[in-house]
Order: C-alpha cells, then sequence, then structure tokens
C-alpha cells in the first residue's frame, strides 16, 4: 500500500514545489507514495475542510520548509499541530524539505532530520537535480521503513 502524503509549501514557493514533483511522482509509480497537495482541491470546494481532512488522513507530512512557510498563519495554527500530534500518537511522520535558507532550527522543524542531507537549502545546491535526488532518497527510505514497520506486528 503507498503512503498517503501530505505537501504543505508556500504559494511563494510554488515554484520549488514543481520542481521536486517529478521526483515525488517517481515515487507515486514506483507504489511507495500517494500525494496530496491543495492543487488538487476542486472548484466550489471548501478548502479550509479538505485541508484538514487530508492533513487527518496522512500519514506522512512533507514540509517545503522557507521563511514564507514559517511565517504562514495557516501552516503554523493549523497544518503543524495536526502534523505533529499525529506524529505524537505513532500516526504518521514528518520530513522537512529545506527549500530555501531560513532559521528552520528555531522553528518546530528544528529537532527533526531534515533533507536534503545535512540541511543544506537546495536553493544553495550548484545543481538542484542532485538535491532533488538526494530528497528523492531519503524519502524513499523513509517510505521503506514505515511500509515495514506496517507490516511488523507490534508486541
Amino acid at each position: 500500500m503507498p503512503i498517503k502524503a501530505f505537501l504543505s509549501y508556500a504559494h511563494a514557493d510554488e515554484g520549488w514545489r514543481a520542481k521536486l514533483e517529478p521526483n515525488l511522482i517517481l515515487l507515486q509509480r514506483s507504489g511507495l507514495l500517494k500525494i496530496w497537495c491543495d492543487h488538487e482541491i476542486k472548484p466550489g470546494h471548501e478548502w479550509d475542510d479538505e485541508i484538514k481532512g487530508k492533513l487527518e488522513e496522512a500519514e506522512l507530512y512533507i514540509f517545503l520548509v522557507s521563511a514564507a512557510l514559517l511565517a504562514s498563519e495557516y501552516v503554523y495554527k493549523v497544518e503543524i499541530p495536526i502534523a505533529l500530534k499525529r506524529m505524537q500518537t505513532n500516526n504518521a511522520r514528518l520530513v522537512p524539505l529545506i527549500i530555501r535558507d531560513c532559521n528552520w532550527k528555531k522553528s518546530e522543524f528544528g529537532e527533526f532530520q531534515v533533507l536534503p542531507t545535512g540541511g543544506r537549502a537546495i536553493k544553495k545546491w550548484r545543481d538542484h537535480d542532485t538535491a532533488f535526488s538526494n530528497v528523492e532518497e531519503g524519502l524513499r527510505k523513509t517510505i521503506l521503513e514505515m511500509q515495514k514497520s506496517l507490516l511488523t506486528p507490534n508486541d
């Protein structure tokens, strides 16, 4: 079964979300991931209810971290608290992806292992494709670990 993932990003980072998308599609095609982001909200739907519903269903939260995301009231007051609550009850995992330089270590994400490896912002990598490949590999490892723990009964 693919892991249900919720992708959170600031609208100022739409370009970065689009650049990451091919790597996420590769994970989806291999049956590891079912990604959801706000692009899937249909006209006429209540976006707040739909986002909250998807947040409650998600097993993996992927946050594209930048100062714009950290400054978002909606992300801070709605998305992060739901993700942290579900994570604390062992119902989900949270993976911050550092997109642009920001003070993420002083945020709610400061305690988490981040991607790309080493926490270097993707924007600072000379080759963004290499950075996104690093992110894809890190997500693949996380997803496989999550699937393995779902298959292993807890004693």
